[in-house]
């Protein structure tokens, strides 16, 4: 096992998108949660930590990163709503994936509230992670000038069940 892995990592590597299509969907409705730096408008930071932790808690790698959360373009609409102008395609994949998201949220298990742990370094309710990670979202869009003027909340308490 090379050194830098640490004892924990399974030492085969895989390709994320060599895996089962459930189980690379929930890795990354996880990421979704865990790591705010995507929601930045550092182009160097945005999936740099997501990249580690899929190396160091499951022996992924990821080549393609942004073709999973930003790749595609624009997105113009999303169940009957219209963006005009149109969102970036990260809000697109976020609102496809809220229902999931808050699924896991509001039914963390072990391994999710270890990463939320781990990883989140804002304040945050621990009754109440949905809610919070939304408080999160909010002030992460707030400051990248590209996403800044899309109302979060609004757009995610609309689509929730």
């Amino acid at each position: 096992m090379p050194w830098w892995m640490g004892e924990t990592v399974e030492p085969n590597l895989k390709f994320i998108t060599d895996i089962d299509s459930d189980i690379k969907r929930n890795l990354i409705n996880r990421s979704f949660i865990l790591f705010k730096s995507m929601y930045s408008a550092n182009p160097n930071l945005k999936y740099k930590y997501v990249a580690i932790w899929l190396c160091s808690h499951y022996s992924l790698l990821c080549s393609n990163m942004r073709d999973f959360y930003s790749a595609g373009g624009k997105i113009k609409e999303y169940k009957g709503v219209v963006f005009n102008p149109p969102l970036p395609q990260i809000v697109g994949n976020l609102l496809r994936r809220v229902d999931e998201i808050k699924s896991l949220l509001d039914n963390p298990d072990k391994d999710l509230l270890q990463d939320i742990s781990d990883y989140w370094d804002f304040e945050y309710n621990e009754t109440d992670l949905f809610g919070s990670w939304v408080n999160m979202l909010e002030e992460q869009f707030k400051g990248n000038a590209e996403l800044k003027k899309i109302n979060i909340r609004k757009l995610i308490y609309s689509q929730t069940v």
